[in-house]
């Protein structure tokens, strides 16, 4: 009887142990999402100043509609976090000739609500013919809660060219967030 104690005890602790485990994961919840692509476009220009709001897009974040896709249970009330986790650019015009190169840097920030976040990604593009450009998000700090739960957003990308765009440059722009949930 004494040496079934033990063994009595170790398996109330492993089932108390996995019941807890199990209420974690119905009460918490990370998940990613991405919202629809966003429309941009880098107009024709000859100025080549460094600094300048080089797209502006304006963008409505569904949130609630996305949380619930992924779990019913949960809605914009229940976020804890949000956090961009990856941003890229990828131009739509199928002319050969037409690539990101003219863009030299790029650096991100969103408007939303009278204000705006700290440098949250940012990217020196290749001087070669690409379509599609990868910014890594580059901010240790970016809760973007308070900015982007209401779902009116603006991605401002600010830098510089390399070369003036002799056309408009058209494209789309997938951020992707990180969201943290909990009951």
């Amino acid at each position: 009887m004494r040496g079934l104690l033990p063994i009595i005890i170790i398996l109330c602790g492993l089932f108390l142990f996995n019941s807890c485990s199990k209420l974690n994961d119905s009460t918490e919840m990370n998940i990613m999402i991405t919202p629809s692509q966003a429309d941009f476009t880098i107009p024709a220009t000859t100025s080549l100043d460094t600094g300048i709001t080089i797209i502006s897009i304006p963008a409505t974040l569904d949130l609630d509609a996305m949380i619930k896709l992924q779990n019913k249970r949960f809605s914009t009330a229940n976020i804890k976090s949000i956090r961009l986790t990856n941003v890229v650019l990828t131009l739509t015009d199928t002319a050969k000739a037409v690539t990101i190169a003219s863009v030299q840097n790029l650096k991100l920030t969103i408007q939303a609500g009278g204000k705006t976040t700290n440098l949250l990604a940012s990217v020196t593009a290749p001087d070669s013919p690409v379509k599609t450009l990868n910014i890594p998000v580059t901010a240790t700090v970016n809760d973007l809660k308070s900015f982007v739960s209401d779902g009116n957003v603006t991605y401002v990308f600010k830098g510089n060219l390399r070369k003036a765009p002799v056309q408009n440059l058209v494209g789309k722009a997938a951020l992707t967030y990180r969201v943290e949930l909990g009951l």
